[in-house]
């Protein structure tokens, strides 16, 4: 996958170009971020159709079940996205910090 001025392997390491220091701090930051906030939005999209299909599916087992929560769903929903931007900002704060010598001694 390729963004602007280097490239995110499938592992998700920082290629080469990164590593000798030829692209900005903020684009590392956009880059991960994108890429995991990309994820979680594909996750927030196929979680609540499997949440109404499966409520669908315990409602004719069971009897004490009467309609789809919306109110939890939405927190739900509000809070992943919220943790997932965190850890994705956080881990690609720390990443971008590294010096170009030190990322490719950890390469």
């Amino acid at each position: 996958m390729s963004y602007k001025s280097f490239d995110i392997d499938e592992s998700g390491q920082v290629l080469t170009e990164g590593c000798v220091g030829w692209i900005r701090t903020n684009q590392i930051l956009s880059g991960v971020l994108l890429r995991g906030l990309r994820l979680s939005c594909a996750g927030l999209l196929i979680g609540p159709l499997v949440t109404v299909a499966m409520n669908r599916v315990l409602t004719s087992f069971l009897s004490e079940i009467h309609g789809l929560e919306t109110v939890p769903l939405i927190l739900s929903a509000g809070v992943l996205l919220v943790v997932s931007f965190a850890a994705c900002y956080l881990s690609a704060r720390r990443g971008a910090a590294l010096g170009p010598l030190v990322a490719l001694r950890f390469d």
